[in-house]
Formats: structure tokens, sequence, C-alpha cells
């Protein structure tokens, strides 16, 4: 099924064929991405939901990476409980069939993302966004469905952001941030990178919550 994502200013205007570099980012962004939602799944103390999510999350990020990754996204979440924690049911969204989470997914990764520039943050926010409506599959029962969001999950990524990870150096470039003297800075600069994207999910939800009303 195709999805149709909203289009950031700064996204490619053609396809091209993919690189073994683009391959090689692709496939550490799921690994990475499906590190942080088992990571996500396990602290839900749901372990019906573990087994039953651990086909469609069978893959791992760089181990360099994956920590780094996983404690910025959960910063993220508990950081922007609002936005990303039930964010269905915020919504009124039942996730009745595949096509209900993928157009969601579809239309809030593609805001959360707009603007004139890509960053870290952005980019966190995507995986924290990826691993709430996981959560949400879970709470309604629905962790099959986990599958098919991450096949969206891939499509927005490899369409949208793989390119611009590439610029920056590869998920590398992310791990030497914390390398440095003053970790806690990059960490907070993530931190204000992702303040947009909760601002604009919250505001979505606000929205829907007022046509709903009226």
């Amino acid at each position: 099924r195709q999805l149709t994502f909203s289009l950031p200013s700064w996204a490619p205007t053609q396809e091209a064929e993919p690189t073994p570099a683009h391959k090689d980012v692709l496939g550490d962004s799921l690994g990475l991405c499906c590190d942080y939602i088992k990571q996500r799944i396990k602290r839900s103390n749901v372990p019906t939901a573990r087994k039953a999510a651990q086909a469609a999350l069978d893959y791992s990020g760089p181990p360099d990476v994956g920590p780094l990754v996983t404690a910025c996204a959960r910063d993220i979440e508990t950081g922007h409980p609002d936005a990303y924690v039930n964010v269905c049911s915020r919504l009124g969204v039942k996730l009745n069939t595949v096509a209900a989470l993928q157009d969601v997914y579809a239309h809030l990764a593609g805001c959360l993302l707009l603007g004139n520039e890509l960053t870290w943050g952005k980019v966190m926010a995507l995986f924290a966004l990826t691993g709430a409506l996981a959560m949400d599959c879970v709470r309604q029962q629905r962790e099959t469905y986990i599958g098919s969001l991450m096949e969206a999950f891939t499509e927005y990524v490899s369409t949208y952001v793989c390119p611009w990870i590439i610029a920056q150096g590869g998920w590398a470039s992310f791990a030497r941030q914390f390398e440095q003297e003053n970790p806690e800075d990059d960490l907070q600069a993530i931190r204000v990178g992702s303040l947009v994207g909760a601002i604009i999910i919250c505001g979505i939800i606000v929205i829907i919550i007022i046509i709903a009303i009226l």
C-alpha cells in the first residue's frame, strides 16, 4: 500500500537508486528504532506484547549507537508525554485496520518533520512517535500491526531521512556527539530540536478534540 506523506521543504524531489550507504543507514535506522521500541515495550511489563511484537521487531542497530539513541528517544518520550504517549487515544482513533494505523502515522510523521531543515532532535522525535504508536497497537491488542508500522517507518526514513543522515556522516556522527566533553549539551540540543515536533503533535490533537466537541 502506497502511503502519502506530507512533503518536507528539504525533501529530495527525485527518486534515486539506493546506494550501499543509503541501504546501510536505512538498515541501521530500522534496527535502532526497533531497539528503542523493544525497550519501551519491555518497560510496559506486558509479556504477551513482547512475544507478539518479537517477529516485527527482530532487528538491531549498531551496538555503539543503540543505547544512546534509546536514551535520547526515551528522554523525548518522557519529556513530552502529551505528544508521545497514548497518541491514538488522544486522537480518538481506533486501530481497527492496518490502513487506519498507517494513515495516522503518515499524517503525524509528515507534520513532525515539516520545516526548513532536519535535525537529530526531529529524527529522535520520529523514533518516539513510532514507539508511541507501537504501544498504541499493544494497548488496543493489535500487536500484529507493528510490522506494518515498521514498514511505514522504513518507507518514510528511506525517502526523507536517510539522505540527511548520510550527509551528517551516518549514525556514527550521532554517537560522536556524546563522546565529547559535554554530552549533556548535546542532549539539550536534541531536546530543543524535538520540541517543535511535540508542539505540532499536541496542536493536531487539540484541533481534533475541538472539532469533535463542536
